[in-house]
Formats: structure tokens, C-alpha cells, sequence
């Protein structure tokens, strides 16, 4: 976007070139030996997270007025106004800001026929760019309209309030605690407090792979975290969970994989009883080192057996 501003374009040259040399070795180095499958990445898909529905609706139902606003903001040029708006009919976007801006289309544009992700949804990592510096075009929309005075005025309100009704509901919601959603219990932070002062800073901690365990409070080393996050950031991970079912189900090569993973303490609670199978007389043959309600730790010394 810059260098559309300032057209200097043999430092320009030199400063992508620079910027190139440095990420793309750091880019080869990341996906080598690593469990990242690239090919997940990227490929076709038209109308990012639309499903069945017609990619225009999709739109207009998730953005409302803003898209008919910013191309009315990006559209408004002198011949498009009407007479008896002559006093106005200057652009709302200038030239130069135009320039600026049109680099961010593409932004909107890729997202919307390339998965840049293995979940799709995270495209919007992508679009977040282009809307940030959408805002303020239809900032200058409304403000245009304020300014005309009369109807115009009016209609200003009404866009305005339009436009950041969804948003006010939802902090309302969360203002008032209309909506409650209990990520982590006082049991799990109790159990978190246990973790930290039983077990080194480094620790290798074997838990059910979930969002919410009490591990990650504590800011230890997981074998293996939450499957949703692995799988959208490409990461193959369904070895290592057939291995965390095989150990907890306390089958014949638990301790062997215990072994290999490296892993010095385990847990043993409601989240990995409830989704997993879990063979607790297995893990009565290691020490408990705490115990918070009906969650368990147990330090493994398996090296010595």
C-alpha cells in the first residue's frame, strides 16, 4: 500500500528482496521434520465459510449495511451526486486514500476463493486486515451524511445504530451476565495450584487432549493439547492419540508408550474418565503425589523399574 503512495520503486525492490531473503529460510526451516502437513493449507474454495448458501447472501447477512456502506463510501464521486447535493459533492474517499486502501481488496478477495487454512474458518486471520481498514471508510460515510444536516442526518443515526447494534447486544449480554460459560472450575484451579507446586517448572504432563485441563494453568508441558487446535494449524496428531487412548485404557504396551513420549507425571480426573476410557488400577502402581477432589496426580518413574 505504501509503496502505491511513494513509487520509489528501486528501494522497494531492495526492501521485498531483503524481507524475502530473511522469511523464506525461516519458512523452509518450519515444515521440516515437523508434524505440519502443508498440503492442508491451501486450496480452492469459493465464499470462505458459506456452506450451502449463495456467497452474496452469506455476505450480506454477516455484514449487514456495512458492504452496501463502504462501496457507497468508495463509489461517491463527483458525478455520482445529485445536483442539490453539490455542496458535498466532493469524494468522501480521496484519491491518495483510495490508492491506500485498494491494496486491502485483496484481502477481502483471497480469503474468499483460496482455503489459506486446514479450517477455513481461520481465514478470517486474512479479512480481519481488509475490515480494519474498511472502518473508517465507512467512518467518513456517516460523518459526510452528518454533516449535510437534515435527513441526511437522520439517516446517519439510524446507519450508525444500524451498525453497532449486533456488537452493543453482545457486550450488553456480557455486561448484564445474561450469558455464563464456566471454562474452568475452582476444583481446576485448586488442581492447576497442585500441579504447579508438585511437579518441576519443565515437566512432561500426560492429560485427556481437551481445551480446558488444569495443566495448561499450571504451564506445563503437555504430551498432546486440544485435537481442534492441532488439526487447524495442520499438525498430524492422530498417532500420538491413539497413544494417549492405549495408555490410559492401561493396555499391554502402556508403560512401553509412557517410555517413549518421555512422560514423568499423569492425570488421572472427571475430564479423563468422561472422555476416555481409563483403567485406573493401571496408575495405582505409580506414586500419587496430590490429589484435589476426584482429580489425581501420579509421578512416574518408570526409568527405574
Amino acid at each position: 500500500c505504501l509503496a502505491l503512495l511513494f513509487q520509489r520503486w528501486r528501494a522497494w525492490a531492495a526492501f521485498f528482496a531483503a524481507a524475502l531473503l530473511v522469511a523464506a529460510p525461516q519458512a523452509w526451516w518450519a515444515i521440516q521434520g515437523s508434524a505440519v502437513q502443508t498440503e492442508r493449507f491451501l486450496g480452492w474454495h469459493w465464499g470462505w465459510d458459506r456452506g450451502e448458501q449463495n456467497a452474496l447472501w452469506f455476505w450480506l447477512k454477516n455484514t449487514g449495511i456495512f458492504l452496501p456502506m463502504l462501496i457507497v463510501a468508495v463509489g461517491w464521486r463527483r458525478r455520482a451526486v445529485a445536483a442539490w447535493w453539490r455542496p458535498q459533492h466532493t469524494p468522501i474517499v480521496p484519491s491518495l486514500l483510495l490508492l491506500f486502501y485498494l491494496p486491502f481488496t485483496i484481502w477481502f478477495i483471497l480469503p474468499n476463493v483460496i482455503k489459506l487454512a486446514p479450517w477455513v474458518w481461520d481465514n478470517i486471520k486474512v479479512l480481519f486486515y481488509w475490515y480494519v481498514v474498511s472502518v473508517p471508510l465507512v467512518a467518513l460515510l456517516l460523518a459526510r451524511l452528518w454533516r449535510m444536516g437534515g435527513g441526511q442526518r437522520a439517516t446517519s443515526i439510524v446507519l450508525f445504530v444500524l451498525l453497532t447494534l449486533a456488537g452493543g447486544l453482545d457486550v450488553w449480554r456480557v455486561a448484564t451476565g445474561s450469558i455464563k460459560l464456566e471454562v474452568y472450575s475452582r476444583e481446576a484451579f485448586e488442581f492447576a495450584e497442585l500441579i504447579k507446586l508438585r511437579t518441576p517448572p519443565r515437566s512432561l504432563v500426560l492429560h485427556v487432549p481437551t481445551y480446558n485441563h488444569p495443566v495448561f494453568l499450571a504451564g506445563r508441558r503437555s504430551v498432546m493439547g486440544y485435537p481442534g487446535h492441532l488439526w487447524s494449524h495442520g499438525l498430524d496428531y492422530k498417532e500420538r492419540e491413539a497413544d494417549v487412548r492405549r495408555i490410559y485404557a492401561g493396555g499391554p504396551d502402556a508403560a512401553a508408550l509412557l517410555q517413549k513420549h518421555g512422560i514423568e507425571y499423569v492425570t488421572v480426573g472427571p475430564l479423563e474418565r468422561s472422555l476416555l476410557p481409563v483403567r485406573e488400577e493401571f496408575f495405582k502402581r505409580f506414586a500419587k503425589v496430590g490429589e484435589v477432589g476426584a482429580q489425581r496426580l501420579y509421578k512416574l518413574e518408570l526409568s527405574r523399574r
